[in-house]
């Protein structure tokens, strides 16, 4: 009897709770009609037609498919490489020691007015110049230049090293120096490489008036950097 009590107990709550439910939705009665249309009754007498979530979120959905815009795909097109051809002129020192490769369409080679140069060229446009003076005897890179400062002042007014430092080219250390000097009245500047090993000695030298010398860094730097050692 009393497990009865308890089971009945257990309806009796739930039937409260469907009456409190049933009571609440009685003010919006959810109906049918004939044709199958849902409606809703209002307690107030009027009523409306009830509108389907799922049905609704279906017909949005087509009506947005109508106006999607399908974007095809392809795809990106390699970007063609520009092939940079490197010029192939290139002038050797005496034994095959060295060779500088340089672009013919702006330097030319000219007859050597320096008995001590073995390479001299001239810039196309006729205001910088470059020479390579070469000698089997080598020496270190620090007593290199205190021989050139010390052979330029003999027959320069003034000699001022503006830059210097080294580097790595084609495998070989080379001291790069720049350097200004005054040549009667006149500004010049320097833009050098210097090279030694048991092979010999190499002095790269280009050359022009000071106030052209950003005209012409950029071609000096390009030639400087043809110098090849095959040592």
């Amino acid at each position: 009897m009393l497990n009865s009590w308890k089971y009945s107990s257990k309806i009796l709550l739930v039937g409260i709770l469907s009456i409190s439910f049933s009571l609440q939705a009685n003010e919006r009665t959810n109906a049918i009609t004939d044709d199958g249309q849902g409606v809703i009754l209002y307690s107030n007498g009027t009523w409306a037609f009830k509108l389907e979530p799922t049905k609704l979120h279906v017909k949005k959905t087509i009506a947005l498919k109508k106006n999607i815009t399908v974007i095809k795909t392809t795809k990106p097109k390699k970007i063609k490489k520009v092939k940079i051809v490197k010029t192939k002129t290139f002038l050797k020192g005496k034994n095959n020691i060295y060779k500088i490769i340089y672009n013919d369409k702006l330097w030319k080679k000219t007859s050597s007015s320096n008995e001590d140069a073995e390479i001299q060229l001239e810039h196309k446009s006729g205001s910088g110049y470059a020479m390579v003076i070469f000698d089997r005897t080598p020496i270190s890179l620090d007593s290199l230049k205190k021989q050139v400062l010390t052979n330029m002042s003999a027959v320069v007014s003034k000699v001022e090293i503006i830059s210097e430092k080294k580097i790595r080219l084609n495998g070989h250390q080379i001291m790069v120096l720049k350097i200004n000097s005054i040549i009667e009245e006149t500004p010049f500047s320097y833009f050098n490489y210097y090279a030694s090993g048991n092979w010999g000695t190499i002095q790269f030298v280009t050359y022009t008036a000071t106030a052209l010398m950003t005209d012409y860094e950029t071609d000096f730097s390009d030639l400087l950097n043809g110098l090849t050692i095959n040592k």
